[in-house]
Protein backbone atom coordinates (compact mmCIF):
# COMPACT_ATOMS: atom_id res chain seq x y z
CA UNK A 1 0.00 0.00 0.00
CA UNK A 2 1.07 3.82 -0.71
CA UNK A 3 1.76 5.40 2.64
CA UNK A 4 -0.83 8.33 1.93
CA UNK A 5 -3.64 6.14 2.13
CA UNK A 6 -2.69 3.80 5.08
CA UNK A 7 -4.34 4.99 8.67
CA UNK A 8 -2.06 3.34 10.51
CA UNK A 9 -0.55 5.82 12.25
CA UNK A 10 1.85 5.13 15.39
CA UNK A 11 2.62 7.12 18.33
CA UNK A 12 6.16 9.22 17.60
CA UNK A 13 5.12 11.95 19.97
CA UNK A 14 8.73 11.36 21.60
CA UNK A 15 10.33 12.28 18.77
CA UNK A 16 9.40 15.89 18.90
CA UNK A 17 12.07 16.93 21.36
CA UNK A 18 14.23 17.74 18.43
CA UNK A 19 14.66 19.18 14.82
CA UNK A 20 13.72 15.86 12.90
CA UNK A 21 15.38 15.42 9.70
CA UNK A 22 14.06 12.25 7.56
CA UNK A 23 15.29 10.28 5.06
CA UNK A 24 13.06 7.32 3.38
CA UNK A 25 14.21 4.52 1.26
CA UNK A 26 16.86 1.85 0.81
CA UNK A 27 20.58 2.29 2.49
CA UNK A 28 22.41 2.52 -1.06
CA UNK A 29 24.56 4.37 -2.24
CA UNK A 30 22.44 5.32 -5.19
CA UNK A 31 20.16 7.00 -2.95
CA UNK A 32 22.98 9.04 -1.34
CA UNK A 33 22.74 7.45 1.71
CA UNK A 34 26.36 7.56 2.30
CA UNK A 35 26.50 11.09 1.65
CA UNK A 36 23.83 11.67 4.18
CA UNK A 37 25.40 9.90 7.01
CA UNK A 38 28.58 11.96 6.53
CA UNK A 39 26.77 15.64 6.30
CA UNK A 40 24.85 14.11 8.96
CA UNK A 41 28.08 14.01 11.53
CA UNK A 42 29.22 17.04 10.59
CA UNK A 43 26.44 19.03 10.74
CA UNK A 44 25.08 17.45 14.36
CA UNK A 45 28.83 18.68 15.62
CA UNK A 46 27.50 22.58 15.62
CA UNK A 47 23.93 21.81 15.86
CA UNK A 48 22.98 19.59 19.02
CA UNK A 49 19.44 19.70 18.52
CA UNK A 50 18.81 17.69 15.16
CA UNK A 51 17.75 13.83 14.53
CA UNK A 52 18.26 11.89 11.75
CA UNK A 53 15.17 9.42 11.47
CA UNK A 54 16.06 6.82 8.73
CA UNK A 55 13.52 4.61 7.50
CA UNK A 56 14.46 1.54 5.13
CA UNK A 57 17.39 -1.20 5.20
CA UNK A 58 20.06 -1.87 2.51
CA UNK A 59 23.69 -2.59 1.92
CA UNK A 60 25.09 -0.21 3.56
CA UNK A 61 23.00 -0.94 7.34
CA UNK A 62 26.84 -1.57 8.38
CA UNK A 63 27.64 2.16 7.50
CA UNK A 64 24.47 3.17 9.39
CA UNK A 65 25.74 1.13 12.13
CA UNK A 66 28.78 2.53 12.41
CA UNK A 67 27.31 5.91 12.82
CA UNK A 68 25.09 5.03 15.66
CA UNK A 69 27.99 3.59 17.60
CA UNK A 70 29.52 6.62 17.18
CA UNK A 71 26.65 8.82 19.37
CA UNK A 72 24.72 10.52 16.27
CA UNK A 73 21.31 10.77 17.18
CA UNK A 74 19.89 8.98 14.43
CA UNK A 75 16.44 7.01 14.95
CA UNK A 76 16.20 3.88 12.94
CA UNK A 77 12.59 2.33 11.48
CA UNK A 78 12.88 -0.58 9.59
CA UNK A 79 10.27 -0.70 6.70
CA UNK A 80 6.61 -0.69 7.45
CA UNK A 81 4.08 0.03 5.26
CA UNK A 82 2.45 3.13 6.26
CA UNK A 83 5.04 6.13 7.25
CA UNK A 84 2.63 8.71 7.27
CA UNK A 85 3.73 9.43 11.39
CA UNK A 86 6.88 10.08 9.82
CA UNK A 87 6.56 12.33 7.30
CA UNK A 88 4.27 14.22 10.00
CA UNK A 89 6.97 15.08 12.74
CA UNK A 90 9.42 15.42 9.99
CA UNK A 91 10.74 19.12 9.61
CA UNK A 92 13.09 18.27 6.51
CA UNK A 93 12.66 15.38 4.64
CA UNK A 94 15.87 14.62 2.79
CA UNK A 95 16.49 13.13 -0.69
CA UNK A 96 20.21 12.96 -1.65
CA UNK A 97 20.16 10.61 -4.16
CA UNK A 98 22.52 9.97 -7.04
CA UNK A 99 20.16 8.22 -9.48
CA UNK A 100 15.89 8.68 -8.93
CA UNK A 101 13.42 8.37 -11.49
CA UNK A 102 10.65 9.99 -10.06
CA UNK A 103 10.74 8.94 -6.24
CA UNK A 104 7.74 8.35 -4.58
CA UNK A 105 9.36 10.07 -1.03
CA UNK A 106 9.21 13.64 -2.99
CA UNK A 107 5.12 12.50 -3.83
CA UNK A 108 4.16 11.68 -0.18
CA UNK A 109 6.85 14.54 1.10
CA UNK A 110 4.44 16.87 -1.53
CA UNK A 111 1.66 15.58 -0.17
CA UNK A 112 2.84 16.31 3.51
CA UNK A 113 3.58 19.94 2.92
CA UNK A 114 6.80 19.09 4.26
CA UNK A 115 10.32 20.51 3.46
CA UNK A 116 12.41 18.76 1.08
CA UNK A 117 16.06 19.03 0.37
CA UNK A 118 16.18 16.88 -2.99
CA UNK A 119 19.40 16.46 -5.40
CA UNK A 120 18.94 17.81 -8.91
CA UNK A 121 18.80 14.63 -10.66
CA UNK A 122 16.48 12.55 -13.00
CA UNK A 123 13.07 13.28 -12.48
CA UNK A 124 13.34 14.89 -9.47
CA UNK A 125 13.05 18.46 -10.82
CA UNK A 126 10.17 17.87 -13.22
CA UNK A 127 8.38 15.80 -10.54
CA UNK A 128 8.36 19.14 -8.13
CA UNK A 129 6.72 20.89 -9.97
CA UNK A 130 7.98 24.34 -8.56
CA UNK A 131 6.89 22.69 -5.69
CA UNK A 132 7.76 25.75 -2.65
CA UNK A 133 9.33 24.05 -0.15
CA UNK A 134 12.11 22.04 -1.93
CA UNK A 135 15.20 23.05 -2.51
CA UNK A 136 17.69 21.51 -4.71
CA UNK A 137 21.09 20.29 -4.23
CA UNK A 138 23.89 18.66 -6.89
CA UNK A 139 23.87 14.64 -6.54
CA UNK A 140 27.14 13.85 -4.23
CA UNK A 141 27.42 16.84 -2.85
CA UNK A 142 28.46 16.92 1.18
CA UNK A 143 29.00 20.50 1.59
CA UNK A 144 26.26 21.59 -0.74
CA UNK A 145 23.45 19.11 1.52
CA UNK A 146 25.00 20.54 4.60
CA UNK A 147 24.31 24.34 3.31
CA UNK A 148 20.90 23.11 2.21
CA UNK A 149 19.77 21.71 5.85
CA UNK A 150 21.42 25.33 7.71
CA UNK A 151 19.40 26.90 5.72
CA UNK A 152 15.87 24.72 5.68
CA UNK A 153 16.42 25.43 9.45
CA UNK A 154 16.22 29.03 9.48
Amino acid sequence: KNSIYCKNEIDLSFLNDKINLLFIGRFCEEKGFDILLQAFEEISKLNSNLRLIVCGEGELQSLLDKYIQKGLNIFHQKPIPDLSSFYKIADVVILPSRVDPYPLVMLETIHFQKKLIASNVDGIPEGLNNYKLATLIPPNNKEELISAINNSLK
